[in-house]
């Protein structure tokens, strides 16, 4: 059933539209400072609404949204699958603090990269797990037109 539906975007107006929820999937977890949540809806104008939320945990970092409109499910996938998690973290180090050895930025810095591909890591699993009931929902559709 078709429901009117309207997101919010991050730094943008929202995006209204006429649809459903097909998919909805979120990779948290204790052990990483921000978390995803993806949404995807089908549109009754065709094509889907993909909705990726990037959860911070620490006060004060605002979390992030991004709706996107696409118009069928390869177009879907590939914006899916372009979205890099990594780019959600914010880095704790300081730049304006002269009283940081080299060793203490070179410290930071590793911990972000780790932070970074454990994030990814996550990230990857979310959207396999994904993908794959994607895949399953399009193959049933298409097996249910043919007969």
């Amino acid at each position: 059933m078709s429901v009117t539906h309207t997101l919010k975007r991050s730094g943008n107006t929202p995006i209204q539209f006429n649809g459903e929820l097909i998919f909805e999937r979120n990779n948290y977890s204790r052990s990483v400072p921000v978390w995803h949540e993806i949404n995807v809806f089908s549109n009754e104008e065709g094509g889907y609404v993909l909705l990726i939320k990037s959860l911070k945990k620490r006060d004060g970092d605002p979390d992030i949204i991004n709706v996107y409109k696409v118009g069928g499910a390869k177009e879907l996938i590939h914006q899916i699958i372009r979205h890099d998690p990594k780019a959600d973290l914010a880095s704790q180090i300081d730049l304006t603090d002269a009283s940081l050895s080299e060793y203490e930025l070179t410290l930071q810095a590793t911990q972000l990269v780790q932070m970074g591909a454990t994030v990814s890591k996550n990230w990857s699993a979310m959207v396999g797990e994904l993908l794959h009931d994607f895949y399953k929902m399009s193959s049933a559709q298409t097996t249910a037109e043919a007969a």
